[in-house]
This record gives C-alpha cells, structure tokens and sequence, in this order.
C-alpha cells in the first residue's frame, strides 16, 4: 500500500483536498462507498481510527446511476423507522431531505474532500484473508493503474450495498 498521498496521485484514484498518510496497518478498510460505506468510515474517523474507502466504481455509484427524474428519498424502505444514527459531527452531515441524486453525490463526495477522508475509487477486493497475527491481508485490483494492491488491516467492513439506491 502506498503511505502517502495527495489530492490525487498519479493513478488518479484517491480522492482528498490535503495529503494524508495512511499507516501500513490500518485500522478499518471499508469496501464499498455508497451510504453504508460513507457512514462506516465517517464513524471511523469520529472515533480517532485510521480508515480506507475502497470502490471498484464510484463513490455512491448506485445513487449515480439512479433514475434522473426522480428524487432520493430519505425514508425510502425502512428510512422512516431506522434514523441516522446520532454520532458525532460527520455522521451530522449525512442526513438530507429528499434531494436530487447528483446534488446527493456532489455533496457526500464534498464531505469525503472537506473531511479529509481517504477513499480510493478504480479499486476492486479480490482477496481476503485473515494472517496469523489476527490481521487482514487484502488483495484488491487497482483499474488505474492495471496492476494489483495490498492492504492491511484490523479490521474490514463489507458495505457492498444491495444494489438499489
């Protein structure tokens, strides 16, 4: 894994205003950075742990995608019983009233730059495994730049979504 970065390094594919540099083991790698994803890392970052959003698309690809003429409701499906939940001032940034879906990605992508929260897009999980230490070894392909890469990690969260915005 690369340990520094920039707003964009020369793949293209992280996705920050200011450099961060990421440890060799992070604490949580998230796959998937759609609403699941986003809150995951968010949370991680209010908790002080050193996080990595990885997304073999976009972020929010699946709200990208979403139809354009029609709104991205918050209380869709169960959203009007499960609230966000009451975290700290990231997670506060993510509810919305109902909104178009590029005004919905312009804005959490926004928060991703503002917050300085990492996140690799281009990059797909292809492995998965635990090491005896207790650590997981990622493999992942990275689109950018044709060739494979390895994370370490803690812990990793799975928020690949269910397809549907």
């Amino acid at each position: 894994m690369n340990n520094a970065s920039a707003e964009f390094l020369p793949d293209g594919s992280f996705i920050l205003t200011r450099p961060a540099k990421l440890p060799e083991i992070l604490d949580m790698l998230i796959v998937g950075g759609g609403p699941a994803g986003t809150s995951a890392a968010f949370h991680a970052r209010e908790l002080g742990l050193s996080t990595l959003v990885i997304d073999f698309d976009d972020l929010m690809k699946q709200i990208r995608d979403y139809s354009k003429n029609k709104k991205i409701l918050p209380n869709y499906g169960t959203g009007d019983k499960m609230k966000f939940p009451k975290c700290g001032e990231l997670i506060a940034l993510l509810p919305f009233e109902p909104i178009d879906k590029d005004e919905l990605c312009e804005r959490w992508k926004g928060f991703y730059r503002a917050q300085n929260v990492p996140a690799q897009i281009g990059v797909e999980l292809i492995g998965l495994e635990r090491q005896a230490d207790g650590v997981w070894q990622a493999k992942a392909y990275n689109s950018n730049t044709k060739s494979e890469q390895v994370y370490l990690a803690r812990h990793v969260v799975l928020a690949l979504g269910n397809g549907a915005p």
